[in-house]
């Protein structure tokens, strides 16, 4: 008997680096893959702008408005990871395709919502099938093309160590600034 562990994802990825072959259009790959990830990055931050006409809308109060956004943000911060690992395990271009019509059959149903519950579920629907496109359409884009993103990771390696040290303090210093604002003087 082996005490090796064994994770089902690990069989799942072999699988996937053996098979894996160059798409016969890199180019539209990566505009799908970009186009099919800015559904999920916009439509998290469009709705703000919406938001006093749906108030006006469905008569909602301040409380409903930001169950509004809520309710596409938490299926989508929840289920993110989950969505990754059923990439993995089901196929990463199965389930991008999947998360875009769900995407867009919940964006249809948010547009003809009639009550302020039935706006909330469709953006639940939303957050849910964005969770399953976004890891899958990065980790498709990521597989486009190996080569350039072995350079890209290897690119912070082969830089100087003054310039090493310097991106470090630049990063420390400029996350630190709001924190130092905040302090009363």
């Amino acid at each position: 008997m082996s005490n090796a562990l064994h994770v089902p994802g690990d069989a799942a990825a072999a699988r996937t680096a053996q098979g894996t072959r160059s798409p016969a259009y890199p180019r539209l790959v990566i505009a799908t893959t970009i186009l099919a990830s800015s559904l999920a990055f916009i439509d998290g931050s469009v709705v703000n702008v919406g938001l006093p006409a749906i108030g006006r809308s469905f008569h909602a109060d301040a409380i409903g408005l930001q169950w509004v956004v809520n309710a596409y943000l938490l299926p989508l911060s929840a289920l993110l990871l989950l969505g990754g690992a059923a990439g993995d395990r089901y196929g990463r271009r199965r389930l991008l395709i999947t998360g875009v019509l769900l995407f867009g059959i919940a964006s249809l149903a948010c547009a003809v919502a009639p009550t302020l519950i039935l706006l909330l579920l469709a953006r639940f629907v939303q957050g849910a099938s964005a969770a399953m496109l976004m890891p899958n359409s990065l980790a498709i884009l990521a597989r486009v093309s190996p080569e350039r993103r072995k350079a890209a990771r290897s690119a912070y390696g082969r830089r100087p160590e003054p310039l090493r040290a310097r991106s470090d303090l630049s990063l420390a210093v400029g996350s630190s600034i709001p924190a130092v604002g905040a302090l009363p003087f």
